[in-house]
């Protein structure tokens, strides 16, 4: 696979490439304008109808993509990746907390490794995750709840040597799906969560800084997995034998609605232009 390569050298490669999607015309004014006369304060125009995307991919094929909160990027099939939108935290990979209004070409990805056209492509609340071909994972942005924003690709090193076939991202949360080169599997998942949803079980952690095995997955072949903003989903393969019994192990999801003689009893309301006192007797006092 040829790499990807940035600058005027990476431009005379390709003179011939497919124009997948068409130069854009120019918006329709105002695109973005003032939120008031004597602010400095930005606001954007909506887009209500789908328009092709242009600029820096106006001849190039774009296998993947990945939207963020206020963030995209796309990799293409010869192995580069482009990011734009909103660049607070270093999301954008571009070393600089820059917005991007057309796609840009993250040069950090145009090495002799280039990032693998079918391979992860992950965008989060303040993050870009993608795959490099061999399979290395690479990030860059607010990573971490605290600590310092990585401004350009960075390997994720704690999973060198393992495959990342499925990823997603949660609002400051992780998981992915990945093979060792052995052949071993595993469903791994970190960040900062609040309930639970990294899966580590209810005696488990709730939350950790670096990528771990979800416990509960063990000998599970996962194919996807999706993050929402407190809970996550994981599609596994049932397979036959050990692998079916480790699937059929877990508790099936209680989807129905619980009785309503099961939940609380209902608060009498109290009689009307009368307050009802706490429980306490915290209620106000005659002087």
């Amino acid at each position: 696979m040829r790499g990807c390569k940035g600058g005027e050298e990476g431009r005379r490669e390709s003179p011939t490439a497919v124009a997948h999607f068409p130069a854009s015309p120019p918006p329709p004014p105002p695109f973005r304008y003032n939120s008031k006369e004597s602010s400095v304060k930005l606001k954007y125009t909506p887009q209500p109808t789908p328009r092709r995307v242009g600029g820096a991919l106006a001849d190039k094929t774009v296998t993947r993509l990945a939207a963020g909160a206020q963030h995209a990027l796309a990799l293409t099939e010869d192995g580069c990746a482009y990011t734009w939108g909103n660049g607070g935290y270093g999301r954008l990979g571009h070393t600089v907390q820059q917005d991007e209004f057309a796609p840009r070409l993250v040069e950090g990805l145009t090495g002799r490794t280039p990032a693998d056209p079918t391979g992860v492509a992950c965008a989060g609340t303040t993050s870009s995750h993608c795959a490099m071909a061999g399979g290395q994972l690479m990030g860059w942005g607010k990573l971490k709840v605290s600590g310092d924003n990585t401004m350009r690709p960075f390997p994720v090193t704690e999973l060198a040597g393992w495959a990342v076939t499925a990823m997603a991202s949660g609002g400051a949360t992780f998981a992915c799906a990945a093979t060792a080169e052995d052949g071993d599997r595993a469903t791994v998942a970190w960040g900062h969560a609040l309930h639970h949803e990294l899966g580590y079980g209810p005696g488990g952690k709730k939350s950790s800084a670096k990528p771990d095995v979800v416990p509960s997955l063990g000998g599970v072949v996962t194919r996807g997995v999706a993050m929402g903003a407190a809970f996550s989903l994981f599609l596994v393969e049932r397979g036959e034998g050990d692998a079916a019994a480790a699937v059929d192990a877990h508790a099936a999801w209680a989807s129905e609605a619980p009785d309503a003689e099961e939940g609380p009893a209902p608060v009498a309301a109290a009689p009307a232009g009368k307050r009802k006192a706490g429980a306490g007797g915290g209620g106000a006092r005659k002087k």
